[in-house]
């Protein structure tokens, strides 16, 4: 390569003489790293790729915890809607279970109380208080309380049924063919005492008007 002439941009004008500066082409050689840089360099790389590498793990042990995350949201927010549903139905299920056993309450105690009236009333009757001149009367009335006290508990039967758990009392009236095989009922035994001791009423009664006629002359 020959040697350039450069005229610097700043000279006296007054000084026409041309500078010529002399560059020596050896002078512009390209620098070759030694052995100790490249090794640092070498070094300096391998940092920076482990740093990398580093981040890498990093951001995916960030990316393996943001989908743990992810999925344990979604499992709560499904079991929180599952449980959610299963405590409404449980709420709902016992709020009309508690309003029917207070139904239910309410009904046994009115039904408890009515039956308790008509008890109270038929442990009142007295047939052997009553006179001869209010035995019809009386007996009316009885039958009337006695046919009232039946219809409630027939009435409640259906209730009581419930409460034994199906298993029921058919309340049976003792009629003429029966009565003599059951033993049972107070009209039963009011009329067998009257059937009984009706003749002996006779007799004496006769006995004591013929005594009374034929006694007395």
């Amino acid at each position: 390569m020959s040697s350039l002439a450069f005229a610097p941009p700043h000279l006296d004008d007054s000084d026409d003489q041309e500078v010529l500066i002399q560059f020596d082409e050896n002078s512009f050689e390209p620098a070759i790293p030694s052995e100790e840089d490249f090794e640092n360099q070498v070094r300096e790389a391998q940092e920076q790729l482990a740093q990398l590498r580093q981040r890498e793990e990093q951001l995916e042990k960030q990316k393996r915890e943001l989908e743990e995350l992810h999925e344990r949201k979604a499992a709560f927010a499904e079991s929180r809607g599952q449980l959610h549903e299963e405590l409404s139905r449980a709420i709902s299920c016992l709020d009309r279970e508690s309003d029917e056993c207070q139904r239910r309450a309410d009904q046994c105690q009115n039904t408890r109380d009515a039956l308790g009236h008509y008890l109270r009333t038929i442990d009142s009757l007295r047939p052997d208080t009553w006179s001869k001149a209010q035995l019809k009367e009386e007996l009316s009335r009885a039958q009337s309380q006695i046919d009232e006290a039946e219809e409630e508990l027939q009435s409640a039967s259906s209730l009581l049924v419930s409460i034994r758990g199906g298993k029921t009392r058919k309340l049976v009236k003792p009629s003429a063919s029966n009565s003599s095989e059951s033993g049972q009922g107070f009209l039963y035994w009011f009329k067998s005492g009257l059937a009984f001791t009706l003749p002996v009423m006779i007799f004496l009664a006769v006995f004591g008007m013929f005594f009374l006629i034929f006694g007395g002359s």
